[in-house]
């Protein structure tokens, strides 16, 4: 058995035709096809895409709330030593 998925990869295993199994096959062999097909003709061309992209202002807006999120993070109060050793050190105040 290859390792990870058994249908795909460099080791993956074989597909067997018979008789059973030859529409199946057919159906298989063309949804790879018809994906193949959009994998090679795009939509969009990269320039398409870019000015697409650049009208909508997309960049401007990742970029705007990339620096509100950084500005708007709550920080931890700042802590002194005292502070922190204030109720161990301090358990009673008697001297006695």
């Amino acid at each position: 058995m290859p390792p990870g998925n058994i249908w795909g990869g460099k080791h993956r295993m074989v597909y067997k035709h018979n008789e059973e199994n030859g529409d199946r096959l057919r159906k298989r062999f063309a949804i790879e096809e018809q994906t193949m097909f959009f994998l090679r003709h795009s939509f969009l061309t990269q320039e398409e895409e870019s000015g697409f992209s650049r009208s909508l202002g997309k960049h401007e807006k990742w970029l705007a709330d990339k620096i509100y999120l950084k500005q708007s993070r709550p920080y931890k109060p700042h802590v002194t030593l005292e502070e922190r050793l204030e109720g161990p050190l301090m358990a009673s105040n008697k001297w006695d």
